[in-house]
């Protein structure tokens, strides 16, 4: 039976966006009253994760998924930058609309009970500070296998083209997963309060990039580095001692990256050694056969380098690439847990 349209002839209503259950890709909501709310990729009313990741606060991976019969939706963001990334609405699972939000956003839905999924931007904006539809929404549950995957700017993808198009949120259509991206970028920097949230978040898959900014902001030297990656493994394994842990080094650069000195002394190429070296170690300490190592440069390689927009970071064929590479891997490690709960 073909559902009956809504009648659409009232005003639009705001929604309350303080309902916890419409929001997915979040850790905390900070209720701003009439500035609308904040959505935080960490517990930021928790003073021990007060550590200086101001793109905790950025929504990379976040969005609002409701149902509803709504023809018309409407939304306000909160910028911060002059170019923020843009906005993607999904309808019942498709791409349809992508929105300048420096512009007021209001778009046409279908005006019959459809899955409606607002994914915001990875760059620029804050909070929301309106959404409003002339139907009532409500609640999408959680897709019930959920990943968590944490790195630099290279997971949260500013140079995607939008926030349905990053690397992460492909993967995730395409393992049908439930995503919660702790991609901070220039802040990736083995932090163990991350690795304690990571530790005591519920998770069926846990993927981590590590070292590309270590490289960059000079917070390890070749001495702390080592043993600051197992700890921060180790830490993530207290909560998850089965779950599939997917270590990722850090992907292909430009030569002047991979085998130039930081100021400490410290090249790409040795901070990759040493992500292979950590893993290894508590695998063979441990016999740990749910731990995996990746290799960054088979996720995007040397010959993929033209895909960079610039020395460092993956444009959005880059970020496709990625993907495409990379979700067959995290594929793999969840059959196998699929398996062994047989």
């Amino acid at each position: 039976m073909t559902a009956a349209p809504v009648d659409h002839s009232g005003s639009l209503v705001p929604v309350d966006l303080t309902r916890a259950e419409l929001w997915h890709g979040v850790v905390e909501l900070e209720d701003l009253g009439a500035d609308g709310v904040r959505p935080w990729r960490l517990p930021v009313s928790d003073p021990r994760y007060d550590i200086g990741i101001t793109h905790a606060g950025t929504p990379s991976g976040v969005r609002l998924a409701f149902t509803t019969g709504a023809g018309r939706l409407e939304l306000a963001l909160e910028l911060t930058e002059e170019s923020p990334d843009p906005v993607d609405v999904v309808i019942d699972g498709a791409h349809a609309h992508r929105l300048d939000v420096r512009s007021p956003m209001s778009v046409a839905l279908p005006g019959v009970p459809s899955t409606v999924e607002v994914w915001l931007p990875m760059y620029g904006a804050s909070a929301v500070r309106r959404l409003a539809l002339d139907a009532p929404v409500a609640p999408v549950a959680a897709k019930p296998v959920r990943w968590i995957t944490h790195g630099s700017s290279i997971t949260m993808c500013h140079q995607a083209d939008g926030p349905w198009t990053t690397w992460p949120a492909r993967v995730a259509r395409s393992l049908d997963v439930e995503l919660l991206n702790l991609g901070f970028g220039g802040q990736c920097l083995i932090d163990i309060p991350v690795a304690r949230l990571i530790r005591d978040l519920p998770t069926d898959l846990i993927s981590v990039c590590l070292g590309i900014n270590v490289h960059g902001n000079l917070s390890h030297n070749r001495r702390s580095f080592l043993p600051a990656v197992l700890g921060f493994l180790e830490t993530i394994r207290d909560g998850h001692p089965d779950t599939p842990l997917v270590v990722i080094s850090p992907i292909a650069a430009k030569e002047a990256r991979e085998s130039g000195e930081n100021k400490l002394g410290v090249t790409l190429t040795q901070l990759r050694d040493d992500v292979h070296d950590a893993t290894d170690r508590i695998r063979r300490a441990t016999g740990d056969d749910q731990l995996h190592l990746v290799d960054g440069r088979t996720v995007l390689g040397p010959d993929d380098l033209g895909l960079l927009v610039d020395d460092v970071h993956p444009g959005e064929d880059g970020n496709a690439l990625i993907a495409e590479r990379l979700a067959p891997v995290l594929a793999a490690q969840l059959r196998t847990v699929e398996r062994s709960s047989r």
